[in-house]
């Protein structure tokens, strides 16, 4: 599985991995949420395998961003398995891997819309 893939899809919600098996720096790849009202992120650190801090960036860019481009961050870099929380979905959403020590990560979306 890549960065970006569906998991699963039903009327009115996506599950998307964010982030896949990630061992390093990494810049992350934008998912489109354009058609969902709300997000949950699932960052999951493994105990004892991930030593690093993990960013969540939105971004309500008219075309999708530059992987390369971060966005504005959603909360401050967790070093720890957290949810974040999204009440109102942006255009786009990526995660991405700012400060790497040791170990693999890997972070899935929960898209929602509120119209089900």
């Amino acid at each position: 599985m890549a960065d970006g893939d569906v998991i699963y899809s039903t009327q009115g919600s996506k599950f998307v991995r964010l982030t896949d098996n990630a061992t390093g720096g990494t810049n992350g790849q934008w998912i489109d949420c354009g058609e969902y009202d709300s997000a949950l992120i699932a960052i999951d650190f493994a105990p004892g395998t991930f030593v690093g801090t993990y960013e969540v960036d939105l971004s309500n860019a008219a075309t999708i961003p530059l992987n390369t481009a971060n966005g504005v961050p959603a909360a401050a870099g967790t070093t720890s398995s957290a949810n974040v929380s999204i009440p109102v979905a942006p255009r786009w959403i990526k995660g991405r891997v700012s400060a790497f020590t040791s170990g693999a990560i890997s972070v899935n979306v929960i898209l929602r819309s509120n119209g089900i």
